[in-house]
């Protein structure tokens, strides 16, 4: 049984000490300032992460839940975009009462708050004296690996839940029934939208439970054991059905885009922990920090991904934790040996655990393993000071105190760097490129010339430390961030999205295409709209071009700082014809269009058509309803109704109310055949997997809650307690 001292409830004062993480941050808490974390390619955070929780945050408020996502890649799934994390409650409610500037700020905020109440209760459990335990919070809520991940906000709020998880195991090995609080808590950590953290989290309380030897029998041992494991492996097991809602079609969609490829060993163990950032553990000022543009490394690695201080103090006070016990060895130990395989291909580790754990090789980046390393800091440094002292009697409530503050002066020096947080206002204030758009923002799509180079361009030019080239690039549509004023994009920052639509929107995905497709898109070296990037931007809708560069022939919008063209070209969003071009694959709907067809982008390829010799006539349709999830559109047939929208066999469509075969155009849209007269066409998405999902969910939660509701009643009764 796991060793747990007596009166290790935190007194009636210590409950508000962990609150000292807010010290760092109290901009954050008052909404006036907004996190610009920010690497060389793009931000996670400001192209990615914020932007879906600002379209969800939105379609919550205007009472939609958003299944789909249509303005950035012409529209991707939401719901299965699992770094979305559309189903975790606290961001559900933060980001759906406040706009997502201020709902970042709460956001971080809150995973600060968790993690360190987490710790600092997990601290408490093993012993730490109080000043003590809150010393173990303050120090994971800003270890490096959270300081540096708070542009990726899935991974901040996973990470948050991981010492509450390891706390409600440590309950469960003691014999009390929290089995179901750690299902809940399993279930809460996958809904904040990061796998591999509570997959690494798994491994952690399945190596507790293994490590936890009772002092009896070898045999005796066994089944002492057999039930925490029991109840590990059904907490997760269920914990993963509950939020089946969102995994299932997560899963589902895998299928239809790139992500279907099991990492290889060379993509398993990229970017790992370079050797000279161990400094980082002690003194990171050797190293530098990309953020502050004075890194020192080298080799094929994420600088910022590499950052694992945690304090000096706490780094210090760990080998006085290290006596004869079974925690404070099981913390030492599983500490160094995430410090191993953070370095991935370094050592040997790494490799055998790839090689032997299952679901190891679902997963990249090695780095990610220093949440563990983050959190043994913590509490063998509170440890270490409980037992530092009580040595000393009299003045042991002093010397917690100036460690507490010696740390906080220290994390503040040293994470704040790494952790750059500007005004809001000069974030929220609106697109200069929105404002000189003619025909508005609503009418046609935004495509940005080589987005990522742009954004790195400027980060370059801000040498790490000056926002004011950050501010002036946040009014181009890069990555997914033209979300927030009102920009649609045809390409985007995304991770889930259909293998059609990355084919001719993801630069890195154009070898799905032509060879002559591939070098077509205009650049700084060749500054030209050839014919087939031509005839891919009107059959887009894209109406707009963005630009740091000028175009051959092309005259740009004046005003804006960014250069802004406009495509007289462009077809509408959505419309009617009578002629097309019937083909049975996407090559050789790519060989029409770049190839005979792409002169005349007013007729579309069809995929399955039957075949059609009637002259093109195209006639705009009008969208009646653009919610998240549903097109209704009335239009007049026969012909065809083709909507520059990205497939996904999740869309349906009925024609005046009877189902009707959505078939794909261009290649990678949405096309429905019409009657002769007038028709209204409605298209609906319901993610493949969803329905199968919600009957697990629902399943799971009355499941769960008999659980719930037997171990409340068995401890109520004072039954004698098992190790379930």
């Amino acid at each position: 049984m796991t060793e747990t001292p007596q009166g290790t409830r935190m007194p009636p004062w210590a409950w508000f000490l962990p609150l000292v993480v807010l010290l760092l941050v109290p901009s954050l808490l008052t909404g006036e300032g907004l996190l610009i974390q920010h690497d060389i390619w793009a931000s996670d955070l400001l192209h990615s992460h914020l932007p879906f929780k600002a379209f969800l945050g939105e379609s919550l408020r205007d009472g939609h839940f958003p299944l789909w996502m249509p303005d950035i890649y012409s529209g991707v799934p939401l719901f299965a975009q699992i770094e979305a994390g559309s189903l975790y409650p606290p961001h559900l409610l933060i980001f759906g009462l406040f706009d997502a500037y201020r709902g970042l700020g709460l956001a971080i905020v809150f995973d600060l708050l968790l993690a360190s109440y987490g710790a600092t209760l997990l601290a408490r459990r093993y012993g730490a004296d109080p000043l003590a335990a809150v010393l173990a919070g303050l120090v994971f809520a800003w270890c490096g690996f959270n300081v540096t991940h708070g542009r990726h906000l899935n991974m901040h709020a996973a990470a948050a839940l991981v010492p509450w998880m390891v706390l409600a195991l440590e309950h469960v090995l003691a014999g009390e029934k929290k089995g179901p609080h750690l299902a809940l808590l399993i279930a809460l950590q996958l809904a904040a939208g990061h796998p591999q953290i509570t997959y690494i989290t798994c491994l952690l309380l399945g190596a507790r439970v293994v490590v936890e030897l009772p002092g009896s029998g070898f045999i005796a041992a066994w089944k002492q054991r057999l039930s925490p494991l029991v109840v590990l492996g059904l907490a997760a097991a269920l914990g993963a059905a509950l939020v089946a809602a969102q995994l299932a079609p997560v899963w589902a969609f895998t299928g239809e885009s790139l992500a279907t490829v099991e990492p290889t060993w060379e993509q398993a163990a990229i970017y790992p922990f370079a050797a000279v950032d161990l400094w980082t553990l002690v003194w990171p000022a050797h190293v530098g920090a990309m953020e502050t543009y004075d890194y020192a490394g080298g080799g094929s690695t994420i600088p910022w991904g590499n950052y694992s201080y945690s304090g000096l103090l706490p780094l210090l006070l760990a080998p006085f934790a290290m006596r004869r016990a079974r925690v404070p060895v099981f913390w030492a130990v599983i500490g160094v040996v995430a410090m191993l395989l953070v370095m991935g291909p370094m050592t040997p580790l790494y490799r055998l655990s790839w090689e032997l754990l299952p679901g190891m090789k679902l997963f990249r980046f090695p780095t990610r393993f220093l949440v563990v390393v983050g959190l043994a800091v913590s509490v063998l440094g509170a440890l270490g000071l409980t037992a530092l002292t009580r040595r000393i009697p009299g003045k042991a409530h002093l010397v917690g105190a100036l460690v507490l503050g010696a740390t906080l002066a220290d994390l503040d020096y040293n994470q704040l760097p790494r952790f750059p947080i500007d005004h809001v206002s000069h974030w929220s204030d609106g697109s200069d490129l929105a404002e000189h758009m003619e025909h508005g923002v609503e009418d046609g799509r935004v495509y940005t010339s080589g987005e990522y180079t742009l954004w790195e361009k400027g980060f370059h030019r801000a040498q790490g430390t000056d926002p004011t080239e950050l501010r002036a690039l946040w009014a181009a549509p890069i990555g997914s961030s033209g979300v927030f004023h009102g920009l649609r994009s045809p390409s985007g920052y995304a991770r889930m999205v259909h293998w059609r639509t990355a084919a001719f929107w993801q630069d890195y995905n154009t070898p799905l295409l032509l060879e002559r497709f591939r070098t077509a898109r205009p650049s700084a070296g060749t500054p030209q709209i050839s014919h087939s990037f031509q005839s891919l931007m009107d059959r887009a809708h894209v109406r707009y071009l963005v630009t740091d560069y000028p175009l051959d022939g092309w005259t740009p919008v004046p005003g804006p700082a960014l250069n802004l063209y406009e495509n007289p070209t462009v077809l509408p969003r959505a419309y009617v014809v009578q002629g097309w071009e019937a083909t049975d694959t996407l090559q050789a709907s790519v060989d029409f269009m770049f190839g005979d067809g792409r002169d005349e982008t007013a007729r579309p390829a069809i995929e399955g058509a039957a075949l059609s010799t009637a002259r093109t006539q195209l006639v705009p349709a009008t969208l009646e309803e653009q919610g998240p999830n549903t097109l209704v559109v009335t239009v007049e047939g026969p012909g065809y109704l083709v909507v520059a929208d990205s497939y996904d066999s999740g869309w349906t469509a009925t024609v005046d109310g009877e189902p009707a075969e959505l078939r794909i155009a261009n290649g990678y849209q949405r096309a429905v055949e019409l009657p002769d007269g007038a028709a209204q066409v409605v298209m609906t998405y319901w993610p493949a997997g969803l329905s199968r999902g919600l009957a697990i969910s629902t399943t799971a939660l009355f499941c769960w809650l008999v659980w719930l509701l037997a171990s409340l009643r068995r401890t109520k009764r004072g039954r004698p307690l098992s190790s379930s």
